[in-house]
């Protein structure tokens, strides 16, 4: 059985994208092939080393613990949750699952949305047919680069998101200037920071 490298595992709301507002529980998976100098999430430490069963168990107990009545969403993330969910062991059967993924690899077939937030060049197609949504963070690529994508992918919901380099307030002047003149991405804004919730 595998095991798996987990950096946390919280219950909140989900502050981005297509799925904003949704109550979600969050398994953030420790370690990433990237090291991005933009990066707002400590995914390095290792909190817990969890096979199938203790995970599906960690998660359960948190939703008796809060109470939750009815099933939430999964989101997995990271680091870069595909450096260890594998199509052979589906997680949490039953649930809702989402990746959030820069896409390392393929994500499994068992996840049933895909969130592909590609940060190198060049985007791969297989990551791109996976996607449900595209999340692109604004200057990584340009205006033509990512009305390129949009066009090529007409069946995909496309988001901008500032990145969050830690200077406030943020920025997002040229991110609805874009939007307004490209109706077919939509700005995405991190409200779970705006809300100072996890």
């Amino acid at each position: 059985m595998r095991i798996y490298k987990i950096n946390e595992i919280f219950y909140s709301l989900q502050g981005e994208g297509a799925h904003v507002g949704r109550a979600s529980v969050f398994v953030r998976f420790a370690q990433c092939n990237l090291a991005c100098a933009f990066c707002d999430t400590d995914f390095a430490h290792v909190a817990y080393r969890f096979d199938k069963n203790e995970l599906e168990s960690f998660v359960l107990a948190l939703l008796e613990k809060e109470r939750v009545a009815s099933q939430p969403q999964i989101v997995f993330t990271g680091g870069e949750p595909t450096l260890q969910l594998c199509e052979s062991e589906p997680l949490l059967n039953g649930f809702y699952r989402c990746v959030e993924t820069n896409g390392y690899k393929v994500a499994p077939r068992w996840i049933e949305w895909v969130t592909f937030s590609p940060k190198t060049k060049p985007i791969a197609t297989d990551n791109m047919r996976r996607a449900n949504e595209v999340k692109i963070l604004y200057s990584l690529f340009s205006d033509d680069e990512m009305i390129a994508l949009a066009r090529d992918y007409p069946d995909k919901q496309f988001f901008v998101q500032a990145i969050d380099d830690g200077q406030r307030p943020i920025s997002h002047d040229s991110l609805i200037l874009f939007c307004k003149k490209n109706p077919q991405f939509r700005l995405s804004l991190q409200t779970h920071k705006i809300l100072e919730i996890r």
